[in-house]
């Protein structure tokens, strides 16, 4: 912790805690139409038991989730509809005991391509992730990563078999719905808690995070977000382009000399300059005459608001991206040779790195996995 650079975000972080929706002394349960049943709850909470059906939460907020894991029981009639129903209990910040009903109908198909069609990327995510956070204290990271590829595998090998058998064997075909599936677990295997040499504060604190996190805090961990900043001044700034531009692929091909960007991925914003940014850019920004200057100044940085138009751009930015996010991220400044370096880096997840190897690397060994399943 750093006075200097942690100030603003313990004051945010304590008054959201504060203010944020939540619920107190609370019940939650999943209930199913006939044929399906809850088979198992991933998150953090407890459970009774002789009530296994009841999730008990002392406290819950709108950052926090649970997973429920559902199974078949029976078989299902295609073309018929099957219902779900989220129902928590709970006291309310104003001592009302209130409850909270949510349910969802669902159309049941016996076609597998339909079924893949409608896959949800994120859910399989969250379901992937909080999977690895349960097995790692008691399994080895090996094994972790194992069961990440091998998971990705099987989903791709059974939409090659059922969905795309006339298909040639030597492309690697993705469902539409799941083709970034491949990129969102090669993050996985190269984020905190799968990759060799991490710090084991670093391994349980990731681990803990996707335990609870929703799902839309969840994905940015996994693939941060790159921003092109220097383009978003020269088309004007964020009022003139109407929001936040789009993201770049997470990989040094995305960035150019004397280039200024910046990658956030819901927790922590970094931003990087090029050794080739203009010094006027520097000067606004920063307040430093030369990139020579800025390498020179204290590892404790703090980016103070100026009255110049390009740190005005800056910090507009990282509102809009706080506001996107619902999370206020410290913005550290990435100087050659600090630790802020490395994790910007590493935050590229399509390139390779002392994390792990890159997309195209993966793409390739889970293209050689599905074949010799397919052949075996």
């Amino acid at each position: 912790f750093s006075p200097i650079m942690d100030h603003d975000q313990v004051l945010n972080d304590l008054k959201w805690s504060l203010v944020r929706p939540q619920a107190l002394e609370a019940v939650m349960r999943v209930r199913c139409s006939q044929g399906l049943d809850v088979q198992s709850y991933q998150g953090h909470f407890y459970r009774q038991p002789a009530n296994p059906t009841d999730v008990y939460l002392p406290a819950i907020d709108s950052d926090k989730s649970v997973l429920a894991m559902l199974t078949l029981t029976e078989k299902l009639q295609p073309g018929s509809e099957c219902y779900l129903q989220a129902a928590l209990l709970f006291t309310s910040t104003e001592g009302q005991r209130r409850i909270r009903v949510h349910t969802l109908a669902l159309p049941v198909s016996d076609n597998v391509a339909t079924v893949f069609k409608a896959a949800d990327l994120d859910a399989y995510t969250c379901s992937l992730s909080r999977r690895v956070s349960g097995m790692l204290p008691g399994s080895t990271l090996a094994a972790s990563r194992e069961t990440v590829t091998n998971s990705v595998v099987a989903t791709l090998a059974a939409y090659r078999k059922y969905c795309a058998a006339s298909s040639s064997a030597v492309q690697l075909i993705l469902p539409e719905a799941l083709k970034l599936l491949p990129l969102y677990a090669l993050a996985l295997l190269k984020g905190p808690a799968l990759k060799e040499g991490a710090k084991a504060d670093e391994r349980a604190l990731w681990c803990m995070s996707m335990m609870s996190l929703p799902v839309a805090r969840m994905t940015p961990l996994l693939y941060p977000r790159l921003l092109d900043f220097h383009k978003l001044i020269e088309d004007g700034g964020v009022a003139a382009t109407g929001g936040l531009p789009e993201g770049l692929v997470a990989s040094c091909e995305s960035m150019q000399a004397g280039g200024v960007y910046l990658l956030e991925n819901g927790a922590t914003a970094f931003i990087f300059m090029d050794k080739a940014v203009p010094p006027q850019l520097l000067q606004e920004v920063l307040g430093v005459e030369s990139y020579e200057e800025l390498c020179r100044t204290p590892p404790l940085f703090p980016l103070i608001p100026r009255d110049t138009p390009g740190s005005r751009e800056l910090h507009e930015l990282l509102t809009q991206v706080r506001i996107h996010r619902s999370s206020f991220m410290r913005l550290r400044v990435v100087r050659k040779g600090d630790a802020a370096e490395v994790a910007f880096f590493n935050g590229l997840v399509e390139d390779r790195s002392t994390a792990g190897m890159s997309y195209v690397e993966y793409l390739c060994q889970v293209h050689r996995l599905i074949q010799g399943k397919m052949t075996s």
